[in-house]
């Protein structure tokens, strides 16, 4: 079970790193295409300059021989389109600079699914991608595959007795936890200590319905709240380290020691 909890994983970061991989192969073409029209027309002002200037040496020579005002005018009108040919230049550098700035910015980095942790009852803080939510089962699988050890609480986790806690220590039913879900919220895992007055396996471990026809050893389809428990007849009782101890400190191993 563990390997396939692994398996299942690996196979959630292949995915975002093919999707990581494929939004890059989108954005190298465009930024191919943007720099090669921006090298197209460096290009092109680059002969207009190389132009200008030929002009310009034909115009000097022109006045060298042909002294007077509309020489000094002419020259004065070319060196004006040069430096403004010039600035026109250093702008399409700048844009060219812009370009790769705004490229280099929308390049992926670390691309990575939104996740919410549960704290086991021995204070581990596991992770669980947003994404990989839909129904409570989906969360029920993850902690059962970190909580493995008989010192982690796992027949408990196994046969789902355990309840999903607030850090304010709120209860939340397992049909509301959706809608409790955000990115970097964090949540409790209670191991659930019963007491019954009447045979325990008619007793849901989930909502506390009675389910008369219920019968021990069995897996049971609770009437009310549709989940499954199954009951022993030798039923162990373990107290979350979350109802006595503040988080943080070091959760004693009541399982260990029973």
């Amino acid at each position: 079970m563990v390997a396939l909890e692994e398996r299942e994983l690996a196979s959630w970061r292949a995915q975002i790193s093919e999707r990581r991989d494929t939004l890059r192969d989108l954005l190298v073409p465009i930024t191919i295409l943007q720099l090669h029209d921006v090298g197209e027309h460096l290009g092109r002002v680059g002969s207009q300059v190389q132009c200008l200037g030929s002009q310009i040496d034909n115009v000097k020579a022109h006045i060298q021989n042909e002294v007077g005002t509309l020489g000094v005018l002419i020259e004065t009108h070319l060196s004006a389109a040069t430096s403004s040919m010039g600035s026109e230049i250093r702008g399409v550098a700048t844009d060219i600079q812009t370009v790769q700035q705004a490229i280099h910015k929308i390049l992926p980095r670390n691309i990575s699914d939104p996740f919410f942790y549960v704290r086991s009852p021995l204070g581990q803080r596991i992770p669980i991608p947003l994404s990989a939510y839909h129904i409570f089962d989906d969360l029920h699988r993850i902690p059962r595959a970190y909580c493995s050890r008989p010192d982690a609480g796992s027949r408990y986790i196994e046969r789902g007795d355990y309840s999903i806690v607030s850090t304010d220590g709120a209860i939340i039913p397992r049909l509301m936890l959706r809608g409790e879900l955000k990115a970097g919220i964090e949540f409790d895992m209670s191991i659930i200590q019963r007491t019954h007055s009447r045979p325990a396996a008619q007793e849901c471990h989930h909502c506390g319905h009675t389910n008369a026809d219920a019968i021990e050893a069995t897996w049971i389809n609770c009437l009310k709240c549709g989940m499954k428990y199954q009951v022993s007849k030798g039923i162990e009782n373990i107290y979350s380290p979350q109802t006595f101890r503040p988080r943080g400190a070091e959760p004693d191993r009541e399982e260990g020691q029973a």
